[in-house]
């Protein structure tokens, strides 16, 4: 069909002509589904790598925090001991003056001050190093005083394949590799939508009829249908390479999935045996304590020694520093198990639940 068109209608016919020269190469209807899906995974990825930022952060604080209570445990318990070997120190001089004991012996008693002296003094660096860390964590240049002290659950936590479940459900990491998968699978669609033709529709009409002949159409309209038989490109190939980001993007994330595991198994473990730990030290403190007394009631009547009694002052403070231990590693083992779990948020109900460990 020919059409013999005036100026105007020159004018008229481009305006559409443009339009279906543009409509010549693939419509972004076929490419739509794929990028929004892919625009929604990658909304996804931001999320959980945000959340993997802000969890990361929430365990590190948690664990200088709760460090830095056990370095305030250990510096005090140091200097409990020394207070315990200086009046002990003071009673072998006056016995010493008195003949009742050697010289060596006051000795012994002043070697093992200078001992607790100096890890009195090893422990008060630590815990300086450690509020320097905690302070510049939390942005807090005069110092933290922190208000919240170590506990322990007296109860056993909950069952592990309960932490296993809200691993799988909701930590970020799986959240963040799930995205990527699902990118790739929109990278699968948008290059097989490559493979498909192009179906195009066109019109024109003329709106000057002065100079046309009456056989003239006003308007006429059209579908066209490209493919391309012969490119550059490799499509299929392409296909493919997208389809292998797909499996790389599922091993990553069956890798991490098995990560995770081992991890929650771990930590709860951890965290069990710590909390069975604690509830042990009770017993060993009492008995540490009452040897004490006993020795230096023995000290005073010539039945016992300066080492048995230096040796009991220690063992007291061995077991106040492992019962603190104790209540660290299971404060610190339940973070990460609830970190890897996807719910370190919830530490602060574990913290309300669980009984305080007095200074």
């Amino acid at each position: 069909m020919s059409l013999r068109t005036t100026p105007s209608a020159i004018r008229c016919s481009s305006r559409w002509n443009a339009t279906a020269r543009g409509r010549s190469s693939p419509p972004p209807s076929r490419f739509i589904p794929a990028a929004q899906a892919a625009a929604e995974a990658q909304l996804g990825q931001s999320r959980a790598e945000r959340q993997i930022v802000v969890d990361n952060a929430l365990l590190q604080m948690t664990e200088l925090y709760f460090g830095q209570q056990l370095l305030t445990r250990v510096r005090d318990v140091r200097r409990d001991v020394l207070a315990g070997l200086e009046r002990h120190l003071a009673d072998a001089t006056i016995l010493e003056r008195g003949g009742f004991i050697s010289r060596a012996q006051r000795l012994q008693v002043e070697v093992a001050r200078d001992d607790a002296a100096r890890e009195l003094e090893t422990a008060e660096a630590n815990l300086a190093s450690a509020d320097t860390a905690l302070s510049g964590t939390l942005r807090a240049p005069s110092g933290i005083d922190p208000a919240t002290s170590l506990f322990v659950l007296l109860r056993p936590l909950e069952p592990l394949e309960t932490y296993l479940q809200a691993a799988y459900r909701a930590h970020p990491q799986l959240e963040r590799l799930q995205a990527l998968e699902d990118q790739a699978e929109a990278g699968v669609t948008a290059q097989r939508a490559e493979l498909l033709p192009t179906v195009y529709g066109f019109a024109q009409y003329n709106f000057d009829r002065r100079d046309t002949l009456l056989t003239d159409p006003d308007w006429s309209v059209g579908v066209g249908l490209r493919y391309t038989l012969f490119s550059g490109v490799d499509r299929s190939q392409n296909v493919r390479a997208a389809r292998e980001k797909v499996a790389q993007a599922q091993a990553g994330l069956r890798e991490a999935q098995s990560q995770i595991e081992i991890g929650v198994t771990r930590s709860w473990n951890d965290a069990e045996a710590a909390r069975r730990r604690f509830q042990r030290t009770d017993s060993a403190i009492v008995a540490a304590e009452e040897n004490l007394r006993v020795q230096m009631v023995g000290y005073q009547v010539q039945q016992t020694t300066s080492l048995d009694v230096i040796d009991a002052q220690l063992g007291v403070g061995r077991a106040r520093i492992q019962r603190t231990q104790a209540a660290h590693d299971f404060v610190v083992a339940l973070a990460r198990l609830l970190h890897v779990s996807g719910r370190i948020e919830d530490m602060p109900d574990y913290i309300d639940q669980g009984e305080r460990i007095a200074p």
